[in-house]
């Protein structure tokens, strides 16, 4: 049996889970020993949602890192954090008995490679427990996964990393989102969350900024008046965002509009290191990455 030093500011991933330390330790490395050390990683380097804001260049895995693992897999979210992703993305669906897990769209049909399913908000916990999240085409190599409660991912990643929460096809359903927003405050509240949408979602928005939290909210090039839409100015008249995001392929003079409301902009959904420097060149703070294992989050 070995020992293995667990170093202040370090977590710990373990047979029955991720173990984070506030000091110092030293653990027994037996493969009897429940704390059975699998591998060592870094804190996120931001404490708070303050602090993620004043990064130089601000990280965020889009679904865990969508072109790599299955999406929003626990899997795919510890990959991350062990690549110094300091910010964990996630869409959330909510299922008939009410339970909150990873998915972007209304069904699961698409990441589990099915056909026919209902909407995921009509089936149960244990009916979506069945399937699994198929990896992406290219990494046939990682096999699937089961998919996450909102409740995994907090309990894994929650009081060291920031949450970027966006619930999809939940956003007008004001019961529902309070419900979440109740669960967000009693997990670390505005200090580990950041509430998100992709466009203008006026009831999400309102419900998260009377909370106190950061809004994320991202476009593209046709949201802007540069590429004939009124989304972005929309948003900025009503004051939904605190913090912008733009489509990494937008041409510069999105970028220039989206970057002259003075609010932090992030680039999104960037897939390589390439995309990620071409938003920071356009002015970005921040990058939404899907290749993350691309990206080195140093830069």
């Amino acid at each position: 049996m070995s020992k293995i030093i667990i170093p202040q500011g370090y977590s710990a991933v373990t047979d029955s889970g991720v173990l984070a330390v506030d000091t110092l330790s030293v653990f027994d490395n037996g493969v009897n020993d429940p704390l059975h050390v699998a591998e060592v990683m870094p804190w996120s380097r931001t404490a708070t949602v303050g602090d993620f804001l004043q990064a130089q260049h601000a990280y965020s895995a889009h679904r865990g890192g969508s072109t790599n693992w299955p999406e929003m897999s626990l899997r795919a979210y510890t990959q991350a954090v062990t690549r110094g992703f300091d910010c964990l993305e996630v869409s959330l669906a909510r299922t008939s008995d009410g339970v909150w897990f990873g998915l972007h769209d209304a069904s699961i049909n698409r990441t589990s490679g099915t056909t026919g399913l209902p909407n995921a908000s009509s089936m149960t916990w244990a009916d979506v427990q069945n399937y699994q999240i198929n990896t992406p085409p290219g990494n046939p190599g990682y096999g699937p996964a089961p998919y996450m409660r909102l409740e995994e991912l907090v309990d894994a990643y929650g009081k060291t990393h920031i949450l970027m929460v966006d619930p999809k096809n939940q956003a007008g359903n004001s019961a529902n989102l309070t419900e979440l927003l109740d669960y967000m405050d009693a997990h670390g509240g505005p200090d580990r969350w950041i509430a998100k949408f992709v466009g203008n979602a006026s009831v999400w928005l309102n419900l998260a900024k009377a909370r106190g939290y950061e809004r994320w909210v991202a476009f593209y090039e046709p949201d802007t008046t540069y590429g004939g839409g009124t989304g972005l100015a929309t948003c900025i008249a009503n004051g939904y965002a605190t913090l912008l995001g733009m489509d990494y392929t937008a041409a510069s003079g999105a970028w220039t509009e989206v970057t002259s409301y003075g609010l932090p902009v992030m680039g999104h959904v960037c897939p390589t290191q390439a995309a990620v420097n071409q938003c920071f060149t356009y002015g970005a703070w921040g990058a939404q990455v899907s290749g993350v294992s691309a990206v080195d989050t140093d830069l």
